[in-house]
């Protein structure tokens, strides 16, 4: 599995996750949100093999008084390699899609990048775009 990993939400383009690795991408999805699907149905690593973020039970165990209150296991989030072909144009569409959202004077010359440079461009404009939301600090104004 190579790095970034994307994933695609339920709300299409506009809903892209990237995280620079799978460390990254399970210590940042919560299990409820893998759960509910908020991280979409597909998923790819770089080279566009189809990965998923699922759950596994945490080998944490609930301690004394967690079990007399009865609390569950914990659930932990995995990166998982699923065993399909590689999907490098769905992948493509979905990185076009965002970029057209961020960027849409950059879709024309997009087409013809190669994989590596498509994700990179991509995920340049999304850090653009958080820079540009940080500059407009602070968000809530000071009652007088």
């Amino acid at each position: 599995m190579r790095a970034p990993l994307i994933f695609l939400g339920p709300y299409g383009p506009a809903d892209l996750h990237v995280f620079q690795s799978a460390e990254e991408a399970m210590s940042y999805a919560e299990a409820a949100d893998v759960l509910s699907g908020e991280y979409g149905v597909h998923g790819w690593d770089a080279d566009g093999k189809p990965v998923a973020l699922v759950t596994k039970p945490s080998e944490k165990q609930p301690g004394m008084i967690g079990k007399l209150l009865g609390l569950q296991q914990r659930l932990e989030v995995e990166v998982r390699e699923l065993e399909r072909p590689t999907e490098p144009e769905i992948l493509r569409k979905a990185l076009t899609g965002r970029l057209a959202g961020l960027k849409p004077e950059f879709v024309d010359g997009a087409e013809s990048m190669v994989l590596d440079d498509l994700i990179s461009l991509v995920c340049e404009s999304i850090d653009y775009r958080l820079e540009q939301v940080r500059s407009l600090r602070p968000w809530r104004k000071t009652r007088r």
